[in-house]
């Protein structure tokens, strides 16, 4: 049996003006209430009263609002994000954790020194570690491994 929230969900994904309108509160739930119920009754095969489409609207703008603000809040720190570098040609590699990573690690940090385009990035875990490197550093990486 399908039920008011399940009806509603299928109406609101088929007119978006609602769920805009949930979201920002500027709804008169009751108004909007009469108006779906002829859709609601025919969805779930039963009459159902006013109030209770009422309180499942509610119930979804609430769920709605919550999911826009988590939306905008998200777009907020991507519109505040400044500085985003891009790098292409690199290369990964999973290597099982060993003592001698530490000094192949230093050897390519010693490398980007001379070269501030070379790119090195290195994350240990208990028994692997990940390196991100240059393509370019690549023959240096495999003569010392």
């Amino acid at each position: 049996m399908i039920t008011i929230a399940q009806a509603l969900e299928d109406i609101v994904k088929t007119t978006p003006f609602i769920e805009d309108g949930l979201s920002r509160n500027i709804l008169n739930l009751t108004a909007v209430a009469r108006d779906i119920r002829p859709k609601i009754e025919e969805i779930t095969k039963k009459e159902t009263s006013d109030a209770a489409i009422v309180m499942a609207l509610k119930r979804r703008s609430t769920k709605t609002s919550i999911q826009q603000r988590v939306a905008d809040n998200a777009l907020n720190e991507l519109l505040l994000l400044r500085n985003v570098t891009v790098r292409s040609n690199l290369i990964e590699y999973a290597i099982k954790t060993d003592p001698r990573l530490g000094i192949i690690f230093s050897d390519l940090l010693q490398a980007t020194t001379q070269d501030r385009d070379l790119f090195v990035c290195f994350s240990q875990g208990q028994s692997e570690s990940t390196l991100i490197i240059s393509q370019s550093l690549s023959e240096n990486l495999e003569k010392k491994a």
